[in-house]
């Protein structure tokens, strides 16, 4: 399978697949490097779909820390949907990565970033298409030389995957990855690759099971960022930069694993967080950034950052998203730089301040409330609140001050909105309800889980008592919460079901409308899996922990008194304002780093209003769609112009409102799949450049496949593209057509049958075909198009196979021209 290209294999196939813009491989930003004999060759690859895992931050950051060093190349997989597996499957094709198109196989190792247990069917299914045997012991017995690893918070309890990975990469991965990447460059025999490994601090080898202290960096240091990276052409789960601005957290929640993970607290100067926001802006033409962190609120100067960034880029419509909000740190100063009033979220997680106090949250009702009315007196209408049922020594009464917090929001705000002088939208609370699931190096590691059938009874009790509160609620799913548990505190036998689960057909566990309990169920039943025994028991102290041999830098004396201190509802302070003993910083020789305030800064700024860039030039471009950009929505092209003219440091004129658009607009948009070398936009500029000036910038910044071949200036009155378009040329290139198209041409009445998301619906077409000209191989037509009605090219070869009844294979689709209005020219 050396140096062959699998995706050109499927090529013509990937029109037909859902969103085929995710097998691409050549985004503004993705890395090409080249293949050489010398090369380290790494896959690096994400459990489930490509938007999900374009949006992981710790998957960037080992894509561009790979990239970035002398002899290494780095590519990216993700799990595929259905159709693409399907595909590959039928025409006996591995699994290929983006960049190359490449099998997996192809590579010296493949990385996976585990960050949720549902997802390891889909990592057994990956390696399975790619040809790749799934134990690390089969794979010894081939002598297949692909190392396959591991990094991520899940990897903190290894044993489920043990049979399958050679080795796990444990705690913060960028100093890893060089000291990876120096071992593997030697090439040495397998065995001897991963005795070296071994021996790096943070590298977990299940063959040779040795104590693991996972590996803490002790500052976030700049070069380890990522300020750009592949930008993708479709919508993604976060489509903005994030910018990690903090790592790690103090607060304590007994509950929370990422908050045990993750010490100590590092945070990043203002200085050095201002201008990684400012660089990956420039250079990615995103719109919207984010303060990355577990509690952003509790950043150190978030409000200095803000205001420092928004302020650079006012005139540039950038805005600021703001993450799920601490309840006792909601920051006015944070918040009033939004132009957009995005949903802000909040977790009180409990009802109750006894349950608060059992969890360590650290927050009291008023709290609560102060933030939650101040949120809403500064414009955000809407309010998702997230609570857990489930927790250690829950009551009926911790259940009912749940609805009883959310009945007082709700008064809270009612009170605000009387007492305002200008009418007030009322509030709406979106509440989400999840099911606790007790974590491996957390305090409540011994803890036991509610049943399925414990988390059914207390959420029927919740909907009773909600339903009369109006709020909009949801709930987990208590079957997921329960395997959850299971497989993230399960033993090596737990591995043996995961395989079992993928082999009865479980893919994409993740995603509510893939998950199949009952195959689940299954795979326990036949490797005698007890649920029991993983989930719905408490642990004894003295007992030995699956996870016992990682070392996570937490005492077991210490989570053990913060377990014991649960039972008695008794708070913790947070670490970095009085040390709870937990041992990590002495045994690391680490500490808290946390920025340092500027007094001064913020204090006297007013929130930030955005004006709208008045048009002073109009430009009307013409450009080509070709290549693998064909694969890409119309939705997806203008993503792509608008990223592009921010890189290109264009200023465009924006509309007014809360949610401010960039003036541009397009004439037409092309079909999936189809290429042009004619399709037009209007770019409306708030500065006065010259057309070339805006080509030469525009084709620096855009992806190989849409190039603009001609700009001119159009008078600012001038008719949109879309009022002024009537007709198309199109080039088509198919087996079975016609050399006269006389005898079709002569029908008075064309019925077709249409498609859509609101069903189907029988037109009319004839009227829109006006020629239809015959060539060696293809057919040119031109068809009405715009908004008097339109008929598409592959619409008409559709007419015609079923009018002839006979199979036509359409090999392109070409636009050549489009026709414009006699009274309206573009140019």
């Amino acid at each position: 399978m050396k140096k062959i290209n699998i995706r050109q294999k499927i090529e013509k196939d990937l029109v037909s697949l859902n969103r085929p813009a995710r097998y691409l491989g050549n985004e503004w930003g993705a890395s090409h490097k080249e293949w050489t004999p010398d090369s380290l060759a790494i896959a690096l690859a994400f459990p489930d779909l490509y938007e999900v895992g374009m949006s992981h931050f710790g998957s960037r950051i080992a894509y561009d820390r790979f990239n970035r060093l002398e002899g290494v190349l780095a590519e990216r997989v993700y799990a595929p949907d259905e159709d693409l597996e399907k595909l590959l499957r039928e025409r006996q094709l591995p699994l290929f990565a983006l960049e190359s198109g490449r099998s997996l196989a192809d590579f010296d190792a493949i990385a996976f970033s585990l960050s949720y247990e549902l997802t390891y069917t889909n990592l057994l299914n990956m390696l399975d298409l790619a040809g790749i045997p799934l134990s690390s012991e089969e794979r010894e017995e081939k002598n297949l030389s692909t190392l396959v690893f591991a990094g991520g918070p899940s990897c903190n309890n290894p044993g489920p995957l043990s049979d399958f990975l050679d080795f796990f990469a444990i705690g913060d991965g960028e100093e890893m990855i060089e000291d990876i990447c120096r071992i593997l460059k030697k090439k040495l025999p397998k065995s001897e690759t991963l005795e070296a490994l071994s021996k790096v601090e943070g590298i977990f080898v299940p063959s040779l099971a040795r104590q693991t202290r996972k590996r803490i960096v002790s500052e976030l240091r700049a070069e380890d960022h990522p300020v750009c990276g592949p930008i993708p052409y479709l919508p993604i789960v976060h489509e903005r930069v994030t910018a990690e601005v903090r790592r790690g957290c103090d607060r304590g929640c007994r509950f929370c694993q990422a908050g045990s993970l993750y010490l100590p607290v590092r945070e990043r100067s203002a200085d050095s967080a201002v201008q990684l926001i400012n660089d990956s802006l420039e250079r990615t033409g995103y719109e919207e950034f984010s303060l990355f962190s577990l509690s952003s609120s509790d950043y150190s100067v978030a409000g200095e950052v803000a205001s420092r960034v928004l302020g650079d880029c006012s005139k540039n419509g950038v805005n600021m998203s703001l993450p799920s909000m601490r309840v006792d740190s909601f920051s006015q100063e944070l918040v009033k730089h939004q132009v957009r009033r995005t949903t802000l979220t909040f977790a009180p997680e409990a009802g109750s301040q006894r349950l608060r106090d059992v969890i360590n949250k650290g927050v009291d009702e008023e709290e609560i409330l102060s933030s939650i009315s101040a949120a809403y007196q500064a414009g955000w209408n809407e309010l998702k609140l997230y609570f857990m049922i489930g927790l250690p020594t829950e009551t009926e009464e911790d259940l009912s001050a749940i609805a009883g917090l959310v009945a007082t929001i709700k008064r809270r705000a009612q009170e605000i909105r009387r007492s305002d002088r200008k009418p007030r939208p009322a509030i709406r609370l979106n509440v989400t309800v999840s099911t606790f699931v007790p974590k491996p190096h957390t305090p409540f590691q011994w803890r036991r889980q509610d049943t399925p059938d414990e988390i059914r009874a207390k959420q029927r009790f919740l909907v009773d008592k909600l339903r009369a509160q109006g709020v909009s609620t949801s709930y987990h799913d208590p079957v997921v919460s329960e395997l959850e548990c299971v497989i993230s505190r399960g033993d090596r036998s737990v591995g043996k079901m995961i395989q079992k689960a993928w082999e009865l057909g479980c893919r994409q566990d993740a995603w509510s409308e893939h998950f199949r309990p009952e195959l689940w169920a299954q795979a326990a039943r036949e490797t005698n899996i007890d649920f029991e025994k993983f989930a719905h028991r408490t642990w004894s102290y003295q007992e030995t922990l699956p996870w016992d041999f990682i070392e996570s830098g937490l005492s077991k004396k210490y989570l053990q008194a913060e377990d014991e201190r649960a039972t008695e509802a008794a708070l913790s302070a947070p670490c970095t304002e009085s040390c709870r003993g937990c041992g990590l910083c002495q045994s690391y020789k680490i500490d808290h780093q946390l920025a340092e305030k500027d007094e001064k800064s913020g204090k006297n700024e007013k929130p930030r209003q955005f004006l709208p860039r008045l048009t002073v030039r109009k430009i009307r471009a013409r450009f080509r769609k070709e290549g693998d950009l064909r694969f890409i929505s119309h939705l997806d092209l203008m993503r792509v112009f608008e990223r592009a003219t921010k890189r290109a440091g264009l200023a465009l004129a924006f509309s007014q409102g809360f949610n401010p658009r960039p003036g541009i607009a397009f004439a037409s948009a092309l079909a999936l799949g189809t290429t042009s070398e004619s399709e037009w936009v209007d770019l409306s500029l708030a500065e006065l450049l010259e057309p070339n000036e805006v080509k030469r910038r525009l084709n620096d910044q855009l992806p190989e496949g849409v190039e603009l071949l001609e700009a001119i200036e159009v008078p600012l009155n001038a008719p949109s593209l879309m009022s002024t378009i009537d007709s198309a040329i199109y080039k088509v290139m198919a087996e079975g057509l016609p050399e006269d198209w006389a005898e079709f041409l002569a029908q008075q009445s064309l019925m077709l049958v249409r498609k859509s998301d609101k069903g189907e619906k029988c037109v009319e077409i004839r009227p829109f075909i006006h020629s239809l000209k015959a060539f060696p191989g293809g057919v040119e037509m031109k068809i009405s198009t715009g908004s008097r009605g339109s008929v598409k090219a592959e619409e008409v070869i559709r007419a015609y196979s079923e009018w002839a009844e006979k199979k036509i294979e359409i090999s392109s689709i070409h636009r050549q021209s489009l026709g414009f209005m006699k009274e309206k020219v573009p140019c």
